[in-house]
């Protein structure tokens, strides 16, 4: 009993705290939340403008060529993402991009988003764009998913669960279902440019079928009773 309540405990703790180990100082990926005197190169901003690969200490690969994007992705997936994820198990990522049917542009996309993602609790991906691009590929190796497939949901609930649901919640106070046009052609063109709504949106390019289907599903949904009461979510 002892075992399973300390144990209880320390998940509960280490969950509530995310993304931070120390709040607004330092990340759960060990990168500084902010640059500080002595921080030596580790703060989020310096890894981005450098380079994870020539900056982590405890790394065996640090050039990256074409033909090594998914052992260098790993590399990058081991210093930055591994303290909360593994790729098949606890927390395991294989799961959850197969799960959301993602093929690899789609990976690549919402890593730029991380810190949005689930109220906040990861931190945002630190590193250049070809890194970002090897990740995705490491990530893409676990379980491949065609762009076809990738495109496939016509439901516009499947939509939203794919594509949205990691950043935002069926709430009149969340964002997308406050701002988004209620016309359903006007909010079908607003979304194939998403960045022009937020600059930090990933830059999914969904089909017109699948914005049509989408945004009957958002209208349907500020609709339904106790929508108004809904719980607010997401960033």
């Amino acid at each position: 009993m002892a075992f399973g309540a300390f144990g209880s405990f320390e998940f509960v703790r280490e969950s509530v705290r995310l993304p931070y180990v120390i709040s607004n100082y330092l990340y759960a990926n060990s990168l500084y939340s902010a640059s500080i005197s002595g921080d030596g190169g580790f703060s989020a901003d310096e890894v981005t403008a450098a380079g994870v690969l020539p900056t982590a200490k405890w790394i065996d690969n640090r050039f990256l060529t074409p033909d090594d994007q998914v052992a260098v992705g790993h590399e990058i997936f081991r210093v930055e993402c591994e303290s909360c994820h593994t790729p098949g198990s606890y927390r395991g990522i294989k799961h959850y991009v197969a799960l959301r049917q993602w093929d690899m542009s789609k990976i690549k996309a919402m890593l730029g988003g991380l810190a949005f993602m689930h109220n906040g609790a990861m931190p945002g991906f630190a590193g250049t764009d070809a890194e970002q691009s090897a990740l995705a590929a490491y990530l893409n190796s676990f379980a491949p998913i065609s762009a076809a497939a990738s495109a496939a949901a016509k439901d516009g609930k499947t939509v939203f669960e794919q594509n949205c649901s990691m950043c935002h919640r069926v709430s009149a106070a969340d964002p997308l279902f406050k701002n988004l046009d209620k016309d359903p052609k006007t909010a079908s063109n607003s979304l194939a440019d998403l960045t022009s709504l937020f600059p930090l949106m990933p830059d999914l390019k969904l089909s017109d079928e699948q914005r049509t289907a989408l945004v009957a599903w958002i209208n349907s949904q500020r609709n339904a009773k106790g929508y108004a009461n809904a719980t607010q979510g997401g960033n």
